[in-house]
């Protein structure tokens, strides 16, 4: 529960909470909260459905934060801290993940974008056709032109 004085941070976002980056971000904050033990990060969820004037539905997700401060190794040998706020503001800055591609927070930030790409190309893909004959195995893209298909088919079969 929220105290008078507390300070939070809040992530809102009208995405689906499994397509919001902040769902991914409050995941991340989570690791840190159980490997350093620290107090709780999340202090309350919202997930709320309304309606628009025109009629649709519309879904809002609210992360209320405590601003814990965590710690992280620096390039010096010493200790970073940073609080939940300055980890949001360098999550979500593109280029300091590039500039600091070891960060455990470039780290986690690339490791999501790599998994969207991912899931991206898996769902514009179209399924191979997976020939095996013995040890053998053939992998065919749909997208291929045919004569790369037969050209594939008859090594496959010895023709």
């Amino acid at each position: 529960m929220i105290q008078k004085g507390d300070k939070v941070v809040v992530l809102k976002d009208d995405t689906h909470p499994l397509k919001t980056p902040n769902t991914r971000l409050v995941a991340f904050l989570r690791v840190l909260e159980r490997a350093q033990k620290t107090s709780k990060v999340v202090s309350e969820y919202l997930d709320t459905v309304s309606e628009t004037v025109h009629g649709e539905t519309r879904r809002t997700v609210v992360y209320i934060l405590n601003n814990v401060t965590f710690s992280f190794p620096s390039a010096d040998g010493g200790e970073e801290k940073l609080t939940v706020s300055d980890i949001k503001k360098l999550w979500t800055d593109k280029e300091w993940c590039r500039a600091n591609p070891m960060h455990p927070i470039a780290l986690d930030r690339e490791c999501n974008d790599e998994k969207d790409i991912m899931r991206n190309a898996i769902k514009n893909s179209p399924p191979h056709l997976h020939l095996q004959r013995g040890n053998r195995h053939a992998h065919i893209n749909p997208l291929d032109p045919e004569e790369k298909k037969k050209n594939l088919m008859d090594i496959f079969y010895g023709r």
